[in-house]
């Protein structure tokens, strides 16, 4: 008989267990019951026991990535970047957990390297595991491994909350001026954007004395947003359907200039800049 003794203090992690549990293959053959409230044995009489040892290793993995893993996570950031607000480390960890994004990263070669492999080594050659035990003192290239991850959405974070900071900045001041009395039309097709005036005319682009800024790059959408800014219009429609509202360039321009966005649903105008982009 092949057994596996599973030790672990979180009541999910047990009720999980059960759960999955109840419902192996049956070609594992499989039984499990409890010895206390936070141990219990999986066993097997099955002659093919690395079948069983794989089955085990891939629940525990699926523990670990679900229930251990937001609490590695909160742990890095309350010692690693303590000078964020509590609120701050919960949108970060909410960002990497709820969005899944260490599982999207984890792909199957860092998966099987980092959680199966020593998972399985270890039941193998041990017929009892401490889940958090394991964890703490067993993954430390998985734990290296979220660090990272860790460090590149607290990297995110800041940039989008520097981004936020200056739309908002340029928002407070579009919103304090009296808007002029103009429409403008913005091209914007494959992520480039050309700006004309009511009358189709080419609108040329403020470019903020780049002249004198040859050290720092901007794009063409930049001096568009700059010139946007300085023209204050009463409306801006925006031309050439479908237009992703996703996109950064979009979600900027709706974010300073509110309801005086406007999308055409298709004209002339779309039509021939679709053809010649």
């Amino acid at each position: 008989m092949t057994s596996v003794n599973i030790q672990t203090q979180n009541s999910d992690i047990i009720n999980y267990f059960n759960k999955a549990l109840s419902k192996h293959p049956s070609d594992i053959n499989l039984n499990f019951k409890a010895k206390s409230n936070n141990s219990f044995i999986v066993y097997s009489n099955n002659e093919n026991t690395q079948q069983f040892y794989n089955y085990i290793s891939k629940l525990i993995s699926s523990v670990i990535l679900m229930y251990i893993e937001p609490i590695l996570i909160n742990r890095i950031l309350n010692l690693d970047y303590c000078y964020f607000t509590k609120e701050e480390k919960k949108k970060i960890l909410n960002k990497i957990v709820l969005e899944k994004k260490l599982d999207k990263i984890l792909d199957k070669i860092h998966y099987k390297k980092l959680l199966l492999l020593p998972i399985n080594n270890y039941i193998n050659e041990n017929n009892l595991i401490n889940i958090e035990g394991f964890s703490n003192f067993r993954l430390s290239n998985f734990h290296s491994y979220i660090e990272n991850i860790v460090e590149i959405e607290v990297h995110q974070f800041v940039i989008n909350e520097e981004y936020l900071k200056f739309v908002n900045l340029i928002k407070e001041y579009v919103d304090s001026k009296i808007p002029d009395n103009t429409i403008v039309n913005l091209i914007y097709y494959n992520s480039t954007a050309i700006l004309l005036s009511q009358n189709g005319e080419a609108i040329k682009l403020d470019n903020f004395n780049s002249i004198y800024l040859s050290d720092i790059s901007f794009s063409n959408n930049d001096y568009v947003l700059n010139t946007l800014v300085g023209l204050l219009p009463a409306c801006i429609e925006i031309h050439c359907i479908p237009v992703d509202r996703n996109d950064q360039f979009i979600k900027t321009i709706e974010l300073i200039f509110g309801n005086k966005v406007h999308y055409c649903r298709g004209c002339p105008l779309c039509n021939s800049y679709k053809l010649g982009m």
